[in-house]
């Protein structure tokens, strides 16, 4: 997929996202009307089952789209799968917002969502989406340069360290599905509460400081990236302007 297509297509899945979050308030007004449901508890119990299956949905339908171009995209600009794992994980982190957001509170409470988190691991997808719907890939004559590899191991350190400062939010949704399929009992998910919550624990300075410090690197090093890839299609006399 070139990045012309890649582009109206992350375009079309965001608009399709936020319209969805966005006018689900009247998506649910226009259901609860539709049915004449007679008001009260009735009209409150459909809101909420509409909440926790027409939410969900959208979000599976967004994140098969995302996963699909991104594969796609990688696979022409030559990168790494990885970033196809990454991108499920942001969208997973993000998960409370995508479906909590302007939801029905009954929706809400019956998905276990108490609390909806800030949405930080979003600006990672988006920068990363961003990025790809510019970048052309990477030439032969580039794969040998320190600082170009530099910079790709820079924007992996950032993007774990961000899922390491996030982890509650990406834990989450896993601990929703294997208590949903018997993965595990509820016994060893608060055993394994217990066991990670110190080690990630960090003062509350310092994980401010890092929540900055990882999207901003995180940016910067893909900003570098294509200013490189950028520089080498410019004529000499610009390139040699350019550095």
């Amino acid at each position: 997929m070139d990045v012309k297509s890649f582009r109206s297509r992350m375009i079309k899945l965001g608009l399709f996202m936020l319209i969805v979050i966005v006018g689900f308030p009247f998506i649910l007004y226009g259901l609860v009307k539709l049915t004449s449901c007679g008001g009260g508890g009735a009209c409150g119990a459909l809101a909420a089952m509409g909440g926790m299956i027409l939410r969900p949905l959208a979000l599976v339908i967004f994140a098969i789209g995302v996963s699909k171009a991104v594969v796609q995209r990688c696979l022409h600009a030559q990168l790494s799968r990885g970033w196809v794992f990454m991108a499920l994980l942001w969208m997973l982190g993000s998960s409370s917002f995508l479906l909590g957001s302007l939801n029905f509170w009954g929706a809400n409470f019956g998905m276990g969502l108490l609390a909806i988190s800030p949405p930080a691991l979003l600006l990672f997808l988006a920068v990363f989406t961003i990025f790809l719907s510019f970048y052309n890939g990477e030439e032969s004559s580039e794969e040998g340069r320190i600082d170009l590899q530099v910079a790709w191991v820079l924007s992996w350190f950032s993007t774990g360290l961000a899922l390491f400062l996030h982890f509650p939010a990406v834990k989450d949704p896993f601990t929703k599905l294997f208590l949903l399929f018997n993965v595990f009992s509820l016994q060893d998910i608060v055993a394994f509460n217990r066991t990670v919550s110190p080690i990630i624990s960090l003062a509350p300075p310092l994980h401010l400081v890092l929540s900055w410090v990882a999207p901003i690197t995180f940016g910067l090093t893909l900003l570098y990236i294509y200013l490189q890839s950028r520089q080498r299609l410019m004529p000499e006399a610009h390139r040699l302007g350019f550095q």
